[in-house]
């Protein structure tokens, strides 16, 4: 019998995060020493994909991938998306990336952008690719070791909406959580119309309930802070978070069956979720919505991506 020929590679994904200290010292009737919040760099794995299934039970202590798989033909492949994350609010992330263990057998690729830095409190996904490029005679295993370092960079500016402490996040939005750019002021409004400065270290919004994540901008020369009653007239504009989502489609045709129905004898509810992933378990080829008969990969229960 013909022994088959096959790969076997257990491979191992890891972060190392270093940090650059920042000092200064400001004179002014004396000597007042200005040191960086070390404690604020925070650099982690956060989700990871598994032929676009998300299996985050890879990651070890936020820091470390670690995976097994196999590979039996040249030619194949394995993928392996991953999502790296700058929690800091001080300091922006320059990253570095080192990949060990191409060999005769095996190519790896790390495909992450090192070109730019990573924000403070911004995500950013890379993929790393195993191809196997040669059969061996028998099984071998062979690790693959691929480095990330990130180093703090000072922020020339943080926005007032950053320094009240760690931002109030939801599971539920699965990392599509408000940005607050400049001039934006995080506010709560009841059911009476009062607008109240909201401070983001604590829950303001419940997407869960329909509490959605509202954000004023103040009229020129007016200013308020965490806590303050904002009257209508110093608010110039209103604005509200929709968070990135993918919706379950239910009809393959123009939807007549619920437009013509007048009121529809069974309203129906579009399943949605949160997720800033723009291919997980969608058709990004699917055109909503879909007239029977055209072609394409658009099917009833599948999932598709808001273009928007």
């Amino acid at each position: 019998m013909k022994k088959r020929k096959m790969i076997m590679i257990i491979s191992i994904l890891f972060m190392a995060i270093g940090f650059a200290s920042v000092s200064a010292v400001l004179y002014l009737n004396g000597q007042i020493g200005i040191v960086g919040n070390t404690g604020d760099f925070d650099v982690y794995f956060s989700r990871v994909f598994e032929n676009d299934v998300e299996n985050n039970s890879l990651i070890q202590d936020k820091t470390h991938i670690t995976f097994t798989t196999e590979l039996h033909e040249i030619g194949e492949e394995y993928k392996l998306k991953y999502e790296v994350t700058n929690s800091s609010t001080h300091y922006d992330a320059n990253i570095m990336m080192n990949c060990v263990g191409s060999n005769d057998y095996l190519r790896v690729s790390n495909d992450f952008d090192l070109t730019e830095v990573l924000p403070a409190r911004k995500k950013r996904e890379g993929i790393l690719t195993l191809s196997m490029i040669k059969s061996p005679l028998e099984e071998i295993s062979i690790e693959i070791i691929c480095e990330i370092t990130g180093n703090a960079v000072e922020r020339e500016k943080i926005n007032a909406s950053e320094i009240s402490g760690e931002y109030y996040t939801e599971s539920i939005l699965n990392g599509t959580d408000p940005v607050l750019k400049d001039e934006l002021i995080p506010i709560t409004i009841t059911n009476d119309g009062t607008v109240t400065y909201a401070n983001i270290s604590k829950k303001w919004y419940s997407y869960e309930n329909k509490e959605w994540a509202n954000a004023v901008i103040l009229k020129d020369g007016i200013t308020h802070h965490v806590g303050d009653i904002i009257p209508e007239e110093d608010i110039e504009s209103y604005f509200v978070w929709v968070p990135k989502y993918k919706y379950q489609l239910f009809d393959m045709g123009v939807y007549t069956d619920y437009i013509n129905n007048n009121p529809p004898e069974a309203p129906k509810e579009i399943q949605i979720e949160f997720t800033l992933n723009e291919t997980e378990n969608t058709n990004t080829s699917c055109v909503s919505p879909k007239v029977a008969g055209e072609s394409g990969t658009c099917e009833v229960g599948k999932w598709m991506t808001h273009p928007a």
